[in-house]
């Protein structure tokens, strides 16, 4: 028997006995149909899933209507809301809302760009100098200031922003006649008795003799402070000419005590020996040199050169200046801090 003729047979049978016939399902899919003639008004219907194709060819959308709202009605611009799920029953908004970017965080400033949506800026903390770190904190969104925190020994340069040594100064409160110094050995050996009792050195007198210039004694580079913690000067390298080094004014003539020091009379003040940029002074002219390098044992007649901080002044002594008799001086002294 064929199968054709079978299939008949069972067919009559089924008929013969009441039983029903049932053709298989159709599958269906929801698509939002634009009709041609009114593309404005897209609704949702349901087709076969055979005639997707051809509904997407011609524009159709898969899925309900109001589940694509967002695509219906975008309007190019990322910082509206175009899906508000109804826009098959009201249509795509007129006026449209803004989207809200905030993010929650009061150390961002949060705005939209049309075209990329929403964006979040942190707040920039503007730092009063190198030697601090501006930074914002939540929840309060305010600006904090930390400190730049150096090795110890060491001090932050507000122009540069990076640690360097501190350089410590200060004058002595006593004072010498420019024999009774004993060379710059002597001047050193003072000047680390004066600040026995300073958390610091050793110490070195800032004196020039002749072999030696003054400025070459400091060091390369540091913060140069006085025993108060005042800065005064960022770099060693902005002592000198000595204009600058008199624009330092009172507070470079403290004491280990903190008291000022300074000249009684003119041409009293520190043994210098020294030019305006910390070079030794030449005093062949005079036949003489200072004070014999600070050990003068023999005529009383020298010269020696000294500044006075407080002014400034600055003067050239000769007869008598200080080596043998007349006005003694104290010593500039420095070293690193412990």
């Amino acid at each position: 028997m064929s199968t054709r003729l079978s299939t008949v047979l069972i067919g009559i049978a089924l008929l013969l006995f009441g039983l029903p016939i049932t053709a298989a399902p159709v599958a269906s899919v929801e698509v939002c149909h634009f009709p041609p003639n009114n593309l404005d008004s897209p609704h949702t219907i349901k087709i076969s899933e055979k005639a997707l194709s051809a509904h997407l060819a011609h524009g159709d959308l898969p899925e309900a209507c109001n589940s694509l709202c967002a695509t219906i009605c975008d309007d190019g611009d990322a910082c509206t809301i175009d899906d508000v799920g109804d826009c098959e029953e009201n249509g795509c908004p007129a006026d449209r809302d803004l989207i809200d970017c905030s993010d929650g965080l009061s150390c961002t400033v949060d705005s939209c760009d049309s075209a990329s949506g929403c964006t979040s800026t942190p707040v920039i903390c503007e730092a009063p100098d190198l030697c601090t770190v501006s930074t914002c904190a939540e929840p309060e969104g305010v600006c904090l200031d930390t400190s730049v925190s150096c090795p110890d020994g060491e001090s932050c340069n507000p122009s540069t922003g990076a640690c360097s040594p501190i350089i410590l100064w200060f004058v002595t409160n006593e004072r010498w006649r420019g024999h009774y110094i004993g060379g710059l050995s002597g001047a050193d050996e003072k000047c680390n008795a004066a600040g026995a009792d300073l958390d610091g050195g050793p110490f070195t007198a800032l004196l020039s003799d002749s072999t030696t210039d003054a400025r070459d004694r400091l060091p390369i580079e540091g913060r140069i402070m006085n025993i108060q913690g005042q800065v005064l000067v960022d770099d060693v390298s902005d002592l000198f000419p000595l204009p600058e080094f008199g624009s330092l004014g009172l507070d470079a003539n403290l004491d280990p005590e903190g008291v000022p020091q300074s000249g009684l009379n003119r041409g009293e003040g520190a043994w210098w020996g020294s030019d305006i940029n910390g070079v030794k002074y030449d005093v062949s002219r005079f036949g003489s040199n200072w004070c014999e390098n600070w050990t003068f044992t023999g005529s009383a007649r020298g010269v020696a050169v000294n500044i006075d901080i407080q002014e400034p002044s600055y003067s050239v002594m000769v007869n008598f200046p200080g080596c043998l008799a007349g006005n003694p001086g104290f010593l500039i002294c420095f070293g690193p801090v412990r």
